[in-house]
């Protein structure tokens, strides 16, 4: 599994009002032969800030140099996957102390830890989901949400066909102009035709099983 690398390089040139662009970020990362896959501005409590996503992880002497051809004192990094343990890397790295992750800005605009904790809520409401309705329930086990594309099955002697969940209610979905009601697996019978097994049909999320 590669590992990414994330960045938040400030973009004020010390103590001075010039602001470093973004496009500048990207031609300084491109020279040193980082491939920058994502790239936010945010606002930290300081300074603007870009948030950089680098493709594999990037070595701290590369670091080192972008974060001078920045006029960067230090440049905060995270290799994905290692909880909230960072560094600093830069010139100046030791006078800025450890890194914390209370400051450390993710692409959403939350710091680490800010970050962290909406996942925490995500998690806990995942394993304990608020399932009212059985709509509900469905939703939740097969991960089906307005705007996904799903297979409909069981025309006779046709293919599988693509279509978009256009509605959900608590006894039916809407998909590709059809109503399907609610069932156990989500099969259904076209509306109208409930008593002919020819039209019986069924849908699945693209790509299950």
């Amino acid at each position: 599994m590669t590992t990414n690398t994330i960045l938040n390089v400030g973009l004020k040139i010390g103590t001075t009002d010039r602001l470093i662009t973004a496009g500048r970020v990207l031609q300084v990362a491109e020279h040193l032969g980082l491939r920058v896959t994502k790239l936010s501005i945010h606002e930290s409590n300081t300074e603007p800030t870009a948030v950089v996503t680098i493709e594999g992880r990037a070595s701290t002497a590369t670091l080192f140099i972008m974060a001078d051809s920045l006029h960067q004192d230090a440049i905060a990094v995270l290799y994905e996957g290692v909880g909230n343990g960072g560094l600093l890397v830069g010139p100046k790295e030791d006078e800025w102390g450890p890194f914390n992750p209370d400051y450390f800005l993710t692409h959403s605009g939350l710091t680490l830890t800010e970050q962290g904790a909406e996942d925490d809520k995500l998690l806990a409401q995942l394993a304990a989901p608020d399932l009212k309705t059985f709509a509900d329930v469905q939703v939740w086990l097969l991960g089906l949400k307005v705007g996904d594309e799903v297979e409909v099955r069981g025309e006779m002697g046709r293919e599988p066909a693509r279509a978009t969940v256009e509605r959900i209610t608590v006894t039916q979905l809407v998909v590709g102009g059809e109503r399907f009601r609610r069932t156990g697996n989500l099969a259904g019978y076209r509306i109208g035709d409930r008593d002919s097994s020819s039209t019986r049909r069924w849908l699945r999320p693209v790509g299950s099983a």
